[in-house]
């Protein structure tokens, strides 16, 4: 590995040690990328990485950017770093431990990096990477609420620990990703995939299988339909300044510039030992000077619905993008839309990854659309054939009808209705109407197709409601908290 040549020699003790323990170590995880998460859900995910160069002694903070659409809720989320370093990892000086933190009191994840992580990649010695894994939905949930405001949340994180901002000492902590799965009610049918691990690079090929068959019923060529989201983890992409890994899905190449440093947010701190003076925007100029912050992940979001695009169809973020050029000049942003690599009713995936061995692939997050059945994919009882391809919404709700378990945002499902009410909000009845046989609210939202929640008052009884008699008076029978008042 290109790094070691700049080791220091005084801590080749350290390493014959660190041999010892990981000969001892016959417990810990060795492996490339395994599963967080595989499932299906109305829903989808939200990914950022970060990067900072730090000290033994000094914290550097940043945050992450997640974004999620009005209402969703968090089901699960995933905090990891990926370091370069010696195992176990020595310790920081005294009062000093090498740690990292997410979010803000009280809802503050701590965690001490140092000793064993959490994974080591196959067939590791003694100088090598490592990944620290964390769930943190009960954090991330804390900060986000039970349904999300709608938009960017920013969410504090920071670090303590990197021996040398270059490639003379380690540990290094190389790259933060976070990522949030999150659930919506109105949101289309899709499989989510987050696999995480530590694939070193040369010429390495994983499958991996899709939750649900994937839903991409596009003429070859349409710009009609959601992205396939796809984004990585990737870091030390290093070798004279390069973006040069090359990534392949199912055996054909979307990108031969993966890598560099896009997640370094700040400029280097002026208290930290011999700063590169240079601003972050032209940190691809001096990576033969400083690799701290060495890591790269693509970053996006759930948007909120509209004309041509579904609640939480994916957005790129912090200039990431689907499509186009990426910002600041780099030549790769690590997001990439695989409709062109997956067909419709695809089971799983093939990525391939190939460099010159001194990179690290640790982050795979996928979202796609999923398929529930064989010729009907929303599962409604009518058929892809009778619906249409992703180009027919009669709603314009942004989810084609082949996906759309409510064609019309009349608040009553497909499944529920006859072939020429489906397209028809005002047939067999109102949409606020809907709401009120099925006992699920009041009204009809007709820009989602879902019922609007009961509130004490509204005059319809709902949830925990014991009686709603229209207002929120007591002494009339039934209380402002709208339960029946003792005598009545």
């Amino acid at each position: 590995m290109k790094a070691r040549a700049g080791f220091a020699t005084g801590n080749w003790l350290y390493l014959v040690l660190a041999v010892f323990w990981l000969a001892c170590d016959t417990e810990h995880v060795f492996a490339q990328l395994t599963p967080l998460f595989s499932g299906t859900l109305r829903g989808g995910i939200a990914v950022d990485g970060w990067a900072g160069v730090s000290s033994p002694t000094f914290e550097t903070t940043g945050v992450f950017r997640i974004q999620l659409p009005r209402g969703a809720r968090v089901r699960q989320a995933f905090y990891e770093v990926v370091a370069l370093t010696p195992i176990p990892i020595p310790p920081g000086p005294a009062g000093h431990p090498r740690r990292v933190t997410l979010g803000r009191a009280p809802h503050l994840f701590v965690r001490t990096v140092e000793g064993m992580p959490d994974r080591l990649p196959t067939g590791a010695g003694a100088f090598t990477w490592a990944l620290f894994q964390n769930d943190v939905t009960e954090v991330v949930r804390g900060i986000v609420g039970d349904s999300a405001p709608g938009g960017v949340i920013e969410i504090p994180v920071s670090e303590r620990g990197d021996e040398h901002w270059n490639h003379t000492s380690y540990p290094q902590y190389l790259q933060h990703q976070l990522v949030v799965i999150y659930e919506h009610d109105a949101s289309p049918m899709r499989s989510v995939i987050v696999y995480s691990g530590l694939m070193v690079t040369g010429s390495t090929e994983q499958v991996i299988t899709l939750p649900l068959p994937a839903a991409n019923l596009c003429p070859m060529g349409s710009e009609a339909g959601e992205p396939f989201a796809a984004t990585i983890g990737i870091g030390w992409e290093y070798t004279g300044c390069e973006e040069e890994t090359t990534v392949r899905i199912n055996g054909m190449t979307i990108t031969t510039r993966a890598g560099g440093a896009d997640d370094w947010e700040q400029p280097h701190d002026a208290r930290l030992p011999r700063p590169p003076a240079v601003p972050v925007d032209q940190f691809v100029d001096v990576c033969g000077r400083a690799t701290a912050g060495l890591g790269t992940v693509g970053s996006f979001g759930g948007s909120e619905p509209m004309s041509g695009s579904a609640l939480g169809a994916p957005v790129g973020l912090e200039g990431d993008v689907f499509l186009g050029a990426p910002s600041r000049g780099r030549a790769d942003d690590e997001l990439y839309d695989f409709r062109a690599f997956v067909p419709d009713g695809a089971t799983n995936i093939r990525i391939g990854i190939m460099g010159d061995g001194d990179e690290v692939l640790s982050l795979l997050a996928v979202q796609m659309l999923g398929r529930l059945a064989l010729g009907d994919a929303d599962n409604d009882g009518h058929s892809d054939l009778a619906e249409g391809d992703c180009r027919v919404d009669s709603d314009r709700d942004g989810t084609p009808d082949y996906l759309d378990a409510d064609s019309d945002n009349d608040c009553l499902p497909d499944s529920m209705e006859r072939s020429p009410d489906r397209t028809n909000p005002r047939s067999p009845r109102s949409p606020d109407q809907n709401c009120i046989e099925l006992g699920i609210g009041p009204s009809c939202d007709t820009t989602r197709g879902v019922c609007n929640p009961n509130r004490c008052g509204d005059g319809f009884v709902g949830g925990r409601e014991a009686c709603d008699d229209g207002n929120t008076s007591n002494g009339d029978g039934c209380s402002a908290s709208c339960t029946i008042e003792s005598g009545w």
